[in-house]
């Protein structure tokens, strides 16, 4: 109420509405419904065709600065492919190295020697 609280009609309004539950929810709705609409923001509206030329400038850009969703998941996943591929590559070397052609050389020979005499 914009009234002044010593106001003659503000303490007969005040008063009927302690006794009146039916003016009081009223009066309580209308409360909420001005405190909805001091905090309501409006959503802003533009036209369809800004709209779309909105979202093809923002596509591009991500295109160009390479944030596009599918673009950043396809690029993991080849990383990690490559990854794996010359973790396979590293692997493969390692067996294939002198060290450990010496080894497989002398587990073989160590083999057939200890089957010969623990036969």
């Amino acid at each position: 109420m914009d009234l002044h609280p010593e106001d003659k009609s503000y303490q007969k309004i005040k008063k009927h509405m302690d006794d009146c539950q039916v003016c009081e929810g009223a009066y309580k709705k209308f409360e909420f419904k001005n405190l909805e609409a001091k905090i309501h923001i409006p959503k802003p509206q533009i036209d369809s065709e800004t709209k779309e030329i909105f979202e093809n400038e923002i596509h591009e850009l991500f295109k160009t600065l390479d944030l596009n969703e599918k673009a950043l998941l396809r690029k993991k996943i080849k990383s990690n492919i490559k990854k794996i591929d010359v973790a396979g590559i590293e692997f493969i070397k390692n067996l294939a190295s002198k060290g450990m052609i010496k080894t497989y050389v002398f587990g073989a020979a160590l083999f057939v020697v200890l089957k010969q005499f623990f036969d």
